[in-house]
């Protein structure tokens, strides 16, 4: 089992949330980063890895990065 870790911000743990629960993606909260942003473990087979790169692709379409 592989494991991919996201730093997700609290107002849209959520949707990400119910995105891993649709699938039945095991995960974790591993905790609360500096800037609130929540940590989260998820665990997959490499047949899952598809769904694995849709999260990463949310992620970057839906996460604001502060750039300084």
């Amino acid at each position: 089992m592989k494991k991919r870790t996201f730093e997700i911000p609290a107002e849209q743990l959520a949707e990400f949330a119910e995105m891993l629960s649709d699938r039945g993606i095991e995960n974790e909260i591993d905790g609360k980063t500096e800037n609130d942003e929540i940590i989260i473990n998820v665990y997959y087979d490499p047949g899952e890895r598809e769904f694995i790169l849709e999260l990463i692709e949310w992620c970057e379409e839906n996460i604001e990065n502060d750039v300084d």
